[in-house]
């Protein structure tokens, strides 16, 4: 079933390697951080996003 919900993300550069925001549909922060790479920064928002349609908190793991 497709979800309605909507979701926003950044990667930029920064000192650490890759910084990442993931915003909700009203555009606020859930949750940001630093990473090594690009693609793990990629993981930690997918991640986050899979925590809010989940609703769990825990990704459905």
């Amino acid at each position: 079933m497709p979800s309605e919900a909507e979701f926003g993300y950044r990667i930029e550069p920064c000192d650490e390697g890759w910084a990442w925001t993931a915003f909700d549909e009203a555009g606020e922060v859930q949750a940001s951080g630093a990473a090594p790479t690009k693609a793990i920064a990629a993981a930690c928002v997918i991640r986050e996003i899979a925590r809010s349609v989940d609703g769990s908190g825990d990704g459905g793991a």
